[in-house]
């Protein structure tokens, strides 16, 4: 099916393609796969999903691993919204992502068996990874933001 989501681990390019529209080399920890995909949709290419396609990302090792992956999300979003010219309120986007957090975690306890105790852990484990997001982004050099994406 059509979508405007690239995912690097699941993704196919003719060689072609991707020698002329190659991953961009940016100073993040994330992001490159969202930037091609919105690049590759600005000169036409259609993304198209394979639904059966999965891919299982481990967890962090450990809660240094857990709180750096964070902090590079909030550098990650602060380099990016910048290039793209935004300039969120840092509380606003830590309310988005909490909003976020707690929809998730109301659609998806039911179908993994998730008790109330379970629930509260994946909130408060979740809170604690938005608010370092959260504090990263507000901490980001500045000199991130500005230039804007262009294809």
């Amino acid at each position: 099916r059509p979508t405007d989501r690239l995912v690097s681990n699941n993704i196919a390019f003719r060689r072609k393609l991707f020698a002329a529209m190659p991953f961009p080399d940016r100073p993040t920890y994330r992001g490159q796969c969202s930037e091609l995909g919105w690049r590759l949709a600005q000169f036409g290419v259609q993304l198209l999903e394979a639904t059966g396609a999965r891919a299982i990302h481990p967890p962090p090792q450990g809660i240094t691993a857990f709180l750096r992956r964070a902090w590079y999300a909030g550098s990650d979003a602060h380099y990016y919204d910048g290039r793209k010219g935004k300039h969120r309120k840092p509380l606003e986007l830590l309310r988005r992502d909490l909003s976020a957090l707690r929809e998730r975690i109301r659609q998806r306890s039911a179908s993994i068996g998730a008790g109330p105790a379970t629930s509260i852990a994946a909130q408060l484990l979740g809170s604690v990874y938005y608010l370092t997001k959260c504090i990263s982004y507000s901490l980001s050099a500045p000199e991130d933001r500005g230039q804007t994406l262009k294809p």
